[in-house]
Order: structure tokens, then sequence, then C-alpha cells
């Protein structure tokens, strides 16, 4: 009798370790397929982030690759004036794949624009960025438009997260890069990321 109990226990045990793994599976890889990221913003339901956040947005992704950079760009007119690195992640190995999210949001001070905070999470790894947005000079009436959508991953292409722009609005959509929509704004900031 003893033993049936053992072996009725390790069973058990077996299986719910399985049935974890395997939820963990389908949360973490089996909504998205590889290669794929799914966006999101303040229209999905994160409308108790407004309280904290005048802006905010994000992503998730499955990439088969082992690096993904967030960037700040800065343009007057067609001139870049300001590109920085705010967070990265990477993953080691051949076959990595980094599937995670990637969450952003800009606070205020007095109703202007104040610290962007970024976070990446991915293969148990995270990574966080913050970047003084109010060095940009934008103040409350600055335009603002979520760009991406749902898609493939292609490794080196820039998805842009948001775009802040005085002056002409660029509309989203489009190339945020290009030099049109850059020209129709006197002042223009583009968040961005990258996969590598």
């Amino acid at each position: 009798m003893t033993k049936k109990r053992i072996f009725l226990t390790v069973f058990a045990i077996i299986l719910a370790v399985a049935a974890a793994l395997g939820y963990m599976w389908h949360i973490n890889r089996g909504e998205l397929p590889d290669g794929h990221f799914k966006a999101f913003g303040p229209q999905l339901g994160n409308g108790h982030l407004d309280l904290l956040l005048v802006r905010h947005g994000g992503m998730y992704f499955n990439h088969l690759g082992q690096t993904v950079n967030v960037y700040m760009a800065q343009y007057h007119g067609e001139e870049l004036v300001l590109h920085q690195l705010v967070t990265s992640l990477a993953i080691v190995g051949d076959d990595a794949v980094l599937s995670g999210s990637m969450f952003w949001g800009l606070t205020t001070k007095a109703g202007v624009p104040d610290e962007l905070r970024v976070q990446l999470a991915a293969g148990g790894g995270a990574s966080s960025g913050y970047f003084d947005f109010s060095r940009l000079g934008f103040g409350p009436t600055a335009t603002a438009g979520p760009f991406i959508t749902d898609g493939p991953i292609e490794p080196g292409v820039r998805y842009v997260m948001h775009v802040w722009q005085t002056g002409n609005t660029m509309g989203a959509g489009g190339d945020a890069f290009h030099p049109e929509a850059l020209r129709r704004g006197e002042n223009t900031a583009i968040l961005y990321l990258v996969f590598y």
C-alpha cells in the first residue's frame, strides 16, 4: 500500500509540473507565432494607468533573435538633434528566443511631460530605462500618436511606438522617419525599438 501511495504522489507531482509548464508555454509563446509582435495602448483597457501616466503603451513579442533596443530620437525639422538608447535587453545563444514584453509610460509634472520610463522583460531577464523627456521642450499641447500595429518582426527595422510633434501632425500609419513627415513638425520626438 505504501508503494502505491508513493507512486500516486509522484505521478500527481509530475502531472502538476507538466500542467504548470504547459500553461507557462501557452501564456509566453502560445498566443504569438515566432517572429511576431502585438502592440497595445491605452485604448485596450489600461485605463488605470491613466491615473499615473499621461501616455503609455507597449507590445508583446516573440523574436527569434538575441537583442532588442529601445531608442528616443529628436528632430528639429529634418535635422537629427538627439539620438539616445533608453534601454536594451539581450539573450545569449545561437538559437535564442526573446519572448516577452515592452512597456513604456510618460509621467507629467504640473501638466508638462516629464519622464519617459521603459521596461523590457523576456526570457527571465528584465531591463528598465529612464529618459528625461522634459529636456525635449514639449508642452502639454504637443500632438501625439501611436504608430505600430500587430505584425511580423524583421531584424534591423525601426518599429515606432509613439511620436510627439509640435506644428502639423504627421498622422499614424506613415513612416515617422520620412523627411516629408519630419518637415511637417518644428519639433519631433520618436520612441522606437529595433530587434537584432
